[in-house]
């Protein structure tokens, strides 16, 4: 589907030897029996075109002939989309039209476009993994929430995951392939907690897309199954009208069994912490907004005791077990001990002088109650151990991590630790039988493990959580930036990327500095925060484009210290569109008033003392008629990672892109000449999407479809855009699921090919290129007329920013010759 030659019906060796024959598709018409009396027809002139196509890159030419007339309007179709090899082709046309009627005599133009396009899926930047075969990359809808590690292996919980499995791990002799052992079937739920012991895997579910109810279930690790609960109950989290429970949503045996009345009630109920005792029988849950600690028989679910504490509601990790029993809690700002947890619980010590308490990893010593580890944010995004006896201690790797972390510099280094995520702060700690310890880099969308009395980490476990917002800057491709995160590959990026991380490694993360003016509820690195826009300008200064607050906002990122805030863009005025920054420091928009809409642009005119960026007031750059069927912006699209860009053409083409699904069954890609008011052509038009056609699918097509293509972009001749397809009902396999698809056109208008990953045309739990609900895109060329290259956000699909080589953009041409009727043309 994304790269397949397609051949025609008869054969490419059937049709070439047609051509060579004289013959085509359509020159040879029936003639009815005529009457005596009737007077004959004229007869066609016969035109003798011949072509000779060079080799091509990819094996094969995809070929679209026409004929034109004087006033180059195109009267008769010879071959669209048709693949042929190289060769020397030659046929004739008989003067008619494509609706049989003979044309008048005069001068014909022949116009043969030609590409042969390979699109080469390389990977993905940011994920660590040993493999993108699908099976075993790490990837997930969100950060890592919980783990725990036993043995030679470390459990993941993943909280809610969409339809993907909700706990992973990894053997820890391989930590970079993912291991799911526990196959589930629920889509809906959050195994937010994960503990374990040498038997058993424990998880919560903290809700998800799953009802109001919050619960502790066990997985066996003999069998990988649902373990059961002798004092267990059975519950069903989502039942169809029939009363029926939904396949996966039913479980036979859970206990800690809370059910919610309302979403703040659940938010008070949750599980906030999970541990188990490995040696002997005690399994722990607290919940934190109701100040409550359940103590369970891990064996047989029966409830051993329960007893107050005050903790932070919504957080998670706060406890941890130690090998005797005894429980460390997490209470607001400090850190308490429990005794005799089961029967008559006691307060035996208090751990304060901490920042910011986030997380606990109780050590194992013997049988003795060890000291703990605390992840410990705010102002010390640090990891700081106590002893048995309360006291911070004083060796070699007792504390982890500078003081402050990224606050004052975003060069991301192996003894640094940002705990800043979605919404508030939140990590996960574990230690292993060696004394390493594992502790989520949250910021940096990482677990890193610190070797026994080591303050830098020697192993990390990346990739990136659902993101929506990826950009490159095309003044410096070498740098590759995902929300705040920048990687960077300055000398072998024109080679395929290698899983593991290694050739694009995280350079730099921008949200632990980030000024105030900059800062909002999505500052973090996931979801739909982060850089719009970064281009490197003509000063060799870089700057950003961002969302804060509902206002586009211009940041500098200097080449050392944290980002700086230029200054917040104007509101658009009514009917325009946000604001773009372009590769060459243009700013653009477009205005839709009455039935017209006109792209405008502010020319970058030089910068300020202070380096700032100056631009000349809008100028326009075209209009279009905003008719039926037309593909002009409509603002019904969903799309908040990346403005509509309206990009140019290197032959002064403006580019306008239809991305919703509704209200619009004509074209989705047109394009103006620069300083006109009509379209140039119109392509992609509305029916069932098919690699041959670049055709658009809308609801007329398929009820079931919600969201559809994202933005439109160029580099030089070439036009790439989105198409996420939200819902989509495939039309060939009948299944449903994402589109994930990139449409590929040259500035004239002519279709190139389809690549992407439908999750229609794959497995679980990721296919060989799927990208999920690709949002955010960039198109950009290497210098020196170096490949051009193709990125894209992802939602979950291979926790990464994907990248794709467009291989034969450059040998795309035309070929054209002119003649008169009767005559032979040459094209060249």
């Amino acid at each position: 589907m994304r790269h397949a030659v397609y051949t025609t019906l008869f054969g490419r060796n059937s049709l070439r030897r047609a051509v060579l024959a004289g013959v085509f598709a359509g020159a040879l018409i029936a003639q009815a029996p005529q009457a005596l009396a009737a007077p004959k027809p004229p007869a066609a002139v016969n035109t003798t075109w011949r072509v000779t196509l060079p080799t091509a890159p990819g094996g094969t030419w995809n070929v679209t002939l026409a004929v034109y007339n004087a006033q180059g309007t195109k009267v008769r179709s010879i071959y669209t989309n048709t693949q042929l090899a190289a060769g020397f082709y030659t046929s004739t046309w008989d003067g008619k039209n494509d609706s049989g009627v003979k044309l008048a005599a005069g001068t014909y133009t022949f116009r043969l476009f030609r590409s042969s396009m390979n699109y080469v899926w390389e990977g993905v930047i940011g994920n660590t993994s040993a493999s993108f075969d699908g099976t075993q990359v790490h990837t997930s809808l969100y950060p890592v929430s919980s783990i725990a590690i036993n043995g030679s292996e470390a459990f993941l919980g993943l909280g809610y995951n969409e339809q993907q499995p909700m706990l992973s791990g990894f053997s820890l002799s391989a930590p970079q392939l993912a291991v799911r052992r526990f196959a589930s079937s629920d889509p809906f739920s959050a195994a937010s907690l994960v503990a374990a012991d040498d038997n058993t895997v424990y998880w919560a579910n903290t809700g998800g897309n799953a009802g109001l109810t919050s619960f502790v279930g066990a997985y066996s690790r003999a069998n990988n199954l649902p373990q059961a609960f002798a004092s267990g109950q059975s519950v069903c989290l989502q039942a169809q009208a029939s009363g029926v429970c939904y396949p996966g949503q039913s479980y036979s045996s859970v206990i800690d069994l809370l059910s919610a009345s309302s979403a703040g009630d659940q938010a008070m109920k949750v599980a906030t912490g999970l541990a188990v005792q490995r040696s002997g029988n005690l399994l722990v849950v607290a919940h934190g907004g109701l100040g409550k600690v359940r103590v369970f028989n891990k064996i047989t679910g029966a409830q051993l005791n329960e007893f107050a504490v005050g903790m932070v509601p919504r957080k998670l990790n706060q406890i941890a077990l130690t090998a005797a029993g005894d429980l460390w809690i997490i209470s607001g700002s400090v850190v308490q001990r429990y005794t005799n947890i089961a029967t008559s619980p006691a307060l035996t010590m208090t751990l304060s002088g901490l920042s910011a308490p986030l997380a606990l990893a109780a050590e194992e010593a013997g049988n003795d109650n060890g000291g703990v580890w605390v992840a410990d944010g705010g102002s010390n995004q640090q990891l700081r151990h106590f002893d048995v006896n309360g006291n911070l201690g004083s060796a070699a790797g007792d504390v982890v991590g500078i003081a402050g972390g990224y606050a004052s510099s975003p060069v991301v280094a192996s003894n640094k630790l940002c705990f800043k995520g979605y919404g508030s702060e939140r990590t996960a700690l574990a230690l292993d039988a060696s004394g390493n310890r594992w502790v989520l880099d949250t910021c940096n969308n990482r677990l890193l493990r610190f070797a026994a009395g080591a303050t830098s980490a020697d192993t990390q476990v990346a990739y990136l959580p659902a993101h929506y917002t990826a950009t490159v800057d095309h003044g410096n491709p070498g740098r590759v930036f995902a929300n705040y995160l920048e990687f960077r590959n300055d000398s072998t990026r024109a080679s395929v990327l290698q899983a593991g991380g290694a050739a694009w490694p995280l350079v730099r993360n921008w949200v632990g500095g980030l000024p105030s003016e900059l800062t909002d509820a999505s500052s973090y690195n996931g979801g739909f925060g982060g850089f719009t826009s970064v281009e490197t300008l003509s000063n060799n200064r870089t700057y950003a484009l961002l969302n804060v607050n509902g206002r586009q906002a211009l940041a500098e990122l200097p080449s050392s210290g944290a980002a700086r805030f230029i200054k917040l863009l104007d509101q658009p005025v009514t009917g325009a569109t946000n604001w773009t920054l372009f590769e060459n420091g243009e700013l653009g928009y477009a205005v839709s008033s009455g039935s017209v809409q006109t792209v405008y642009r502010a020319a970058l005119t030089g910068f300020d003392g202070s380096g700032n960026p100056l631009w000349a007031a809008a100028t326009a750059q075209a209009s279009v008629p905003m008719t039926a069927g037309t593909p002009y912006y409509r603002t019904d699209a969903i799309q908040r990672s990346q403005s509509p860009r309206f990009p140019v053409t290197s032959g002064g083409n403006v580019v306008f892109f239809d991305s919703s699904v509704t209200g619009n069954n004509g074209f989705h890609l047109g394009a103006a000449q620069a300083g006109t008011n009509s379209w140039l052509w119109q392509a992609s038009p509305s029916a069932a999407m098919n690699p041959l056609t670049g055709a658009y699918q809308t609801q007329a097509v398929d009820g079931s479809v919600n969201y559809g293509g994202t933005v439109a972009l160029t580099s030089g001749t070439h036009i790439v855009y989105g198409y996420r397809g939200a819902a989509f009902i495939d039309q060939e396999k009948n299944q449903q699921g994402y589109a994930n698809q990139f449409m590929h056109f040259d500035e004239s208008g002519k279709f190139l090919g389809q690549f992407g990953e439908a999750t229609t045309r794959t497995t679980r739990p990721i296919g060989a290129q799927q990208a999920n609900n690709p949002m955010s895109l960039t198109l950009v060329q290497e210098p020196s007329s170096g490949p051009l290259f193709f990125y894209s956000s992802d939602e979950s699909g291979h926790g990464g920013v994907h990248r794709w080589r467009l291989d034969g953009a450059s040998s795309v041409g035309n070929m054209s010759g002119s003649g008169t009727l009767g005559s032979t043309v040459t094209l060249n």
